[in-house]
């Protein structure tokens, strides 16, 4: 038995370096290092995606806060069985109340001491009484009726004023005209008045069978400048009380522009008037409100004067305006738009706001309620103290609320209504929207004056986002995966490692140069050739499949002497001459089929326009972003097909065109799938291209040949103009949220299909 050797006896044993020990521990190390930033890595991934959602959704949740009224000031006037208060307003910060009484005096009254600051009296009452008022469009002008019968019109003016001893708020009375519209010793219980463009518009009722009409013109200026008015026209009283078939007026109402008017009756119908510029009044046929008829004791039209709102005596509440008459287009009739919730007992004031389509309701017993006219919702529902309303509306800033009753109390409320206009059905459901035939989806968020109404509809942008990624998922599914499926199987070796690198750099190109160049050249190009443009989708396939026909008809002898290399070189000289053959007959195909112009052909037929930046655009310019994305990846998933299988294919004797659709398609199909899925995801999200290659036109059409709005896009759009915190703000925030929902709905049933198509191809 051999010995171990022994060690020297002067010779001290040297030990390895620790690290030599034990290799293991160190790749065990580096392994657990690897594995733990890896997984920080995921995760700080996974958490930065959710908190993106999570501030996504902190900015859109709000558009669903409830509106909400508290009250914050009690104002009583001992003296009101006496001289009753007819009309109050607060001023812009909500620090004081102008109220006017009976007897001709408006005080200026501290919001929360209840101190009078201020008294003014009405000029030109001579010792009558003041019988009703009326601000005309929420504003600064009112017209207050007499006892005696005359409508002064008086501009009453809230000034604010910043001194040493900070806001100072102040009240001043203006007269403006005087016109006796009722005879002498009839009381005005109803007037109404507006300011038009040639003049004044007037309507008084001592709430009777009566109803009288004046135009009063504005004054004739000279000709010279500082030369004093040549001429004061006369207004001319017209009795128009025969029209109301012996009802009696119980309410009046004049849009803001003069243009329209409606008389309310007790019988529960209304007569719209039409004026013209020259203030000739037109009256139309009695309307009734309801089926089933009650007297109807408020209106007063909205912001815009579009919408006029009626409520009976029943509480019941609605909104009418004007739309075209099936039996006539060319006219326009009062049509009961909105329907509200209905109040406990019968609507006694109606107030407006000067900001938007939100109005009160307030019944005779002293409950007020805030509705917002688009939506139809009733925002703030606040109870009364039984006494009859006198008075109701909304403070100028829309932050508060106020109503008077008839014992003298003026309640006085702070409003938190940050978005009244958005529910579901605002934002995915169709509405009737002013000046509309009928109920319709709509996105248009400004407009050209205050009066514009927010149409805040998302459906038209998914449309048009699921609209753009068809057309260029339509032209770019097939190009792109017939592509890989050439370059990897038919393609040889030297055109695969061109054809790949190049494919590639085309997904390098931005998105905002394709866009430029689909909108400023491809776009007009494809405008003056669009008879061409349509023949290359029938022209390239039929060609190509002609010529596949014609080689596969040849005999062997001669087929066997096209190469690769030349089978590539006739495909794209086909391609070539399909695309020059296309353009080629396209004049002749105008002027043969379509009269010698596509586009008119086009509108006189289908009563189509064509947008020269339409879909058609789209398709080429986002499906030229979307191939390469499809194609790599589709590419890859081709050449990872294990080569027994197709080699097993080939030796049964199938040809390579069966083997690549019958094998390989079939084993690759959940990589293709993935590639289609991705190229999806690309469409949906692009913005630049869909933004600078459309018109940007927000309309539900699935016509090639007009355009698109997307989400992505209208959020580019809309964002910079978007005030902060305000609801626009708010709902693009939501359309970033769908687009987020909808990619993850489409990856996840994505990542599902492809799953089960990888166990149904899998392979050993």
């Amino acid at each position: 038995m051999a010995s171990l050797p022994q060690e020297s006896p002067g010779r001290a044993a040297v030990s390895p370096p620790a690290r030599l020990k034990d290799p293991r521990r160190w790749v065990r190390r580096s392994d657990r290092i690897a594995r733990a930033v890896i997984t920080i890595g995921g995760l700080a991934v996974i958490v930065a995606v959710l908190l993106i959602l999570v501030q996504i959704l902190a900015e859109a949740l709000p558009l669903w806060r409830r509106a909400e009224a508290r009250e914050q000031a009690a104002l009583r006037f001992a003296t009101a069985e006496d001289d009753p208060v007819f009309l109050a307003f607060p001023d812009p910060y909500r620090e004081t109340y102008v109220v006017l009484r009976s007897s001709g005096l408006f005080q200026q009254v501290d919001r929360k001491t209840a101190r009078v600051l201020r008294t003014v009296r009405v000029p030109d009452t001579q010792g009558w009484r003041i019988s009703s008022a009326e601000r005309i469009g929420g504003r600064d002008e009112m017209a207050l009726g007499l006892e005696d019968g005359r409508i002064l019109l008086v501009e009453g003016r809230v000034r604010v004023e910043f001194g040493e001893r900070g806001r100072i708020i102040d009240f001043s009375l203006r007269p403006v005209d005087q016109i006796q519209v009722l005879p002498e010793g009839r009381s005005v219980r109803f007037a109404a008045a507006a300011a038009a463009s040639g003049g004044s518009v007037l309507l008084g009722s001592s709430g009777e069978s009566d109803l009288f009409f004046t135009w009063v013109p504005q004054p004739e200026e000279s000709d010279f400048p500082g030369q004093e008015v040549t001429a004061t026209p006369v207004p001319e009283l017209h009795d128009l009380s025969g029209r109301l078939q012996g009802a009696r007026v119980t309410a009046l109402a004049v849009s803001e522009s003069g243009s329209e008017a409606v008389v309310a009756t007790d019988r529960g119908f209304f007569l719209p008037i039409t004026i013209d510029e020259v203030g000739a009044a037109t009256i139309e046929s009695p309307v009734f409100v309801e089926a089933s008829p009650a007297p109807i004791t408020a209106t007063a039209f909205l912001l815009g004067g579009q919408s006029v709102v009626f409520g009976d005596a029943r509480g019941r509440v609605s909104s009418w305006f004007r739309v075209r008459s099936p039996d006539n287009p060319s006219l326009r009739v009062y049509r009961r738009i909105h329907v509200f919730d209905p109040m406990p007992s019968g609507v006694a004031t109606i107030g407006i706001s000067t900001r938007n389509k939100v109005f009160t309701t307030a019944d005779q017993k002293g409950r007020l309620w805030l509705r917002h006219n688009t939506s139809e919702r009733t925002l703030v529902r606040l109870p009364g103290t039984g006494a009859p309303t006198r008075d109701a509306g909304i403070a100028p800033q829309g932050n508060g609320l106020f109503v008077v009753t008839e014992n003298g109390l003026l309640r006085d409320f702070a409003l938190s209504n940050p978005h009244p206009e958005t529910t579901l059905k605002t934002l995915f459901g169709k509405v009737w929207y002013e000046g509309y035939d009928q109920a319709e989806f709509v996105w248009q968020s400004t407009g050209g004056t205050d009066d514009f109404e927010p149409k805040f509809s998302l459906t038209p942008l998914i449309y048009g986002t699921l609209k753009a990624t068809f057309y260029a998922l339509l032209f770019a599914i097939p190009t792109a995966i017939a592509a890989a499926l050439y370059a990897s199987l038919f393609a040889p070796a030297r055109v695969r490692r061109l054809v790949k690198p190049v494919v590639e750099i085309m997904a390098a190109l931005p998105s905002v140069v394709i866009g430029f160049l689909a909108g400023l050249w491809l776009a007009p190009r494809v405008e003056r050739a669009t008879a061409g443009t349509l023949l290359l989708f029938p022209m390239i396939p039929l060609l190509v499949l002609a010529c596949a026909l014609t080689v596969r008809a040849l005999p062997r002898r001669v087929a066997s002497r096209i190469t690769p290399t030349r089978e590539m070189a006739i495909l794209v000289g086909l391609v070539v001459f399909a695309v020059w053959l296309a353009f080629s007959l396209g004049p002749i195909v105008e002027r043969v089929i379509f009269g010698g112009d596509f586009k008119a052909w086009l509108f006189s037929s289908f009563e189509e326009r064509y947008d020269p930046r339409n879909s058609l655009v789209i398709g080429f310019a986002m499906g030229f972003a979307v191939i390469p994305i499809i194609f790599t990846i589709s590419e890859d998933a081709f050449s990872n097909v294990p080569a027994h299988l197709s080699a097993a294919s080939l030796a049964l004797g199938a040809s390579r065109w069966q083997t690549a659709v019958r094998v390989v398609l079939p084993t690759a199909s959940p990589g293709v799938f993935s590639a289609v899925m991705i190229g999806f995801g690309r469409a949906v999200g692009e913005t630049m291209i869909v933004l600078m290659a459309t018109g940007n036109t927000p309309i539900m059409d699935w016509s090639i040949f007009n355009g698109m709005r997307t989400l992505s896009a209208n959020i580019a759009v809309e964002i910079p103009e978007a005030p902060f915190g305000g609801t626009l703000y708010r709902v693009l925030f939501l359309a970033s949220a769908l687009l987020f929902v909808m990619t993850f709905a489409v990856n996840t049933a994505a990542e599902i299909v492809r799953q089960r198509l990888r166990r149904k191809y899998e392979f050993i």
